[in-house]
């Protein structure tokens, strides 16, 4: 840790993790893995350090929800390297998590799901299924989640995806089947008017 990170933890430690919250954490993306981890780890020495000095805990702070988003974006990191951590846990909705997750949100569970789902692939969506199932666990936001909605919405989302590049593929066909036809029309009347120059030219000999 550097060297005045540590001076402002050991001194002011509420301080320190309000930065953390507020400032740090934002501004660091979802698929930042090991970033996520680092301010994390950041956060539960403010709380070790405000501990000893008999401090009281911030609300929007909780120990046991920090450490399992340790423990997650550990597990998850080797699993799919490019999640978004954050919109998997609620970010549009408003959730952080790098504070208790008490925003209950109606669509927590499709944004989770979706968020999951747009970089599931048949190598890792049962993977990612246990890991929902880690989240039902260990956070109340996420009571709603299982497995079994994960690969529901994995299905939609896949045969979704499949058909729009199906489609995209009979366009670029299409596309390029007419634009064929054009270049063929285009040297049929060129081979046209070159044979009518030439009898032209042949009559006025």
């Amino acid at each position: 840790m550097n060297k005045s990170y540590e001076t402002k933890l050991l001194e002011t430690p509420s301080e320190f993790a309000r930065l953390i919250q507020t400032r740090i954490g934002p501004a660091l993306r979802g698929t930042d893995h090991e970033g996520l981890q680092i301010v994390i780890r950041m956060l539960l020495s403010c709380i070790s350090v405000m501990k000893q000095k008999k401090f009281e805990l911030p609300q929007t702070i909780q120990e046991k929800e920090l450490k399992a988003h340790l423990e997650l974006l550990m597990r998850i990191s080797s699993v799919a390297p490019g999640l978004d951590y954050k919109r998997v846990m609620g970010s549009e909705c408003g959730n952080s998590i790098l504070s208790s997750s008490s925003n209950t949100c109606k669509e927590f569970e499709s944004f989770s799901l979706r968020a999951i789902v747009e970089i599931a692939t048949n190598r890792n969506i049962s993977n990612l299924a246990k890991e929902v199932k880690f989240m039902r666990r260990e956070f109340k936001i996420a009571q709603s989640l299982c497995p079994e909605k994960l690969f529901r919405v994995y299905v939609v989302f896949a045969i979704d995806r499949h058909v729009r590049s199906r489609i995209s593929i009979e366009n670029i066909t299409r596309i390029a089947h007419s634009r064929h036809k054009e270049i063929t029309l285009e040297k049929q009347r060129s081979n046209a008017n070159a044979m009518m120059t030439k009898t032209h030219r042949t009559q006025v000999l």
